[in-house]
């Protein structure tokens, strides 16, 4: 008898402590909220976004479990602490407490305080500050905008969205300055060093020079308009003067156009004091271009011709000068004379 009560006063006790757990607020069969998702919209956010101007980069953040924390952390080499101060931001963006940076974030279109607090969904949209790395930094670089959202449940993601900017080319004279003109001699070195990070995929040289005519040049099987990467007919010519086309152009990284050779020829062929330029367009396949003028400045020989009209009984003959300098002057004397 003693042992029937005592197992009915146990099950008694466990009935009671299962009535209890399950009063105590909980619904065990209650799963909790999705975990918050980091998206790009159109885009791989864990893929590495090429800078471009301009761009869409808009994040979509979802928090089933409500929004609580959200921060952004900026890993750039262009967005410095230091430049971030100036704006009125920081390189951690707190969007739930942004505290004094509030109008800064808004100014930029950034949502804060109760425009992210509390939400299920929302739109983090940078479109408008990545393309702006460009205009301050030229160098072939990562810029990461680390960003971690937790939910009132204490999920969280993060996602690093990594945006990659790739130098433009650049156009550089070999020991001198291109944007300054380069005067003519001979010899001279017209060496010109290309550079394309994002590989050449279109490379043109326009010639403007009163020596070097359209007549001139199709009689070297050449054009005033050339193509370095899709030279065409012209390939053949190109090559008689040492330049680059076709497959030693497409796809490159670097390379040299030298003129060393075709700029001296051009004191040979014409005497006027002139400037002769060649425009130098390099785009790569990114769709980055740069374009530079080469100027090469020839100043024109004194020259003094006689003109054959000689009249004894008037004791007169005359010569024509061409290029004489400012403040220049023609002397005669008697053969023999010295004064």
């Amino acid at each position: 008898m003693k042992k029937l009560v005592s197992m009915t006063m146990a099950m008694a006790m466990m009935a009671a402590l299962f009535v209890a757990c399950g009063d105590d607020g909980t619904d065990d069969e209650t799963p909790p909220p999705a975990v918050p998702t980091i998206a790009l919209d159109g885009g791989d956010i864990d893929q590495p976004q090429e800078i471009t101007n301009p761009m869409s980069v808009k994040v979509s953040v979802t928090a089933p479990g409500a929004i609580a924390g959200f921060t952004v952390t900026i890993d750039s080499p262009a967005l410095t602490a230091e430049m971030l101060a100036t704006a009125g931001l920081a390189t951690e963006l707190n969007l739930v407490n942004p505290g004094s940076m509030a109008e800064a974030l808004g100014a930029l279109g950034f949502p804060s305080g109760e425009a992210v607090s509390g939400k299920t969904a929302l739109t983090f949209d940078i479109s408008a500050l990545v393309p702006m790395i460009a205009a301050i930094y030229e160098e072939t670089s990562d810029h990461k905008f680390i960003l971690k959202v937790t939910d009132a449940k204490g999920q969280s993601t993060t996602k690093t969205l990594t945006c990659h900017l790739t130098a433009a080319p650049t156009i550089a004279l070999d020991g001198g300055d291109i944007d300054q003109p380069q005067e003519i001699t001979n010899p001279m070195s017209v060496k010109i060093g290309v550079t394309a990070p994002g590989v050449i995929a279109g490379f043109t040289v326009t010639i403007d020079s009163p020596a070097l005519t359209d007549e001139m040049l199709a009689a070297v099987g050449l054009a005033a308009e050339l193509n370095l990467v899709n030279p065409g007919s012209m390939a053949e010519a190109l090559g008689a003067l040492g330049f680059p086309s076709g497959e030693a152009v497409s796809g490159k990284t670097a390379l040299t156009f030298d003129i060393s050779a075709l700029v001296p020829m051009i004191a040979q062929i014409y005497n006027e004091t002139s400037d002769h330029k060649f425009i130098l367009k390099v785009t790569d396949a990114k769709g980055k271009s740069t374009t530079k003028t080469l100027t090469c400045h020839l100043t024109g020989k004194a020259a003094l011709a006689y003109n054959n009209d000689a009249d004894l009984w008037a004791n007169t003959a005359t010569v024509t000068t061409a290029n004489v300098p400012d403040g220049g002057s023609v002397q005669y004397r008697i053969k023999g004379a010295a004064d």
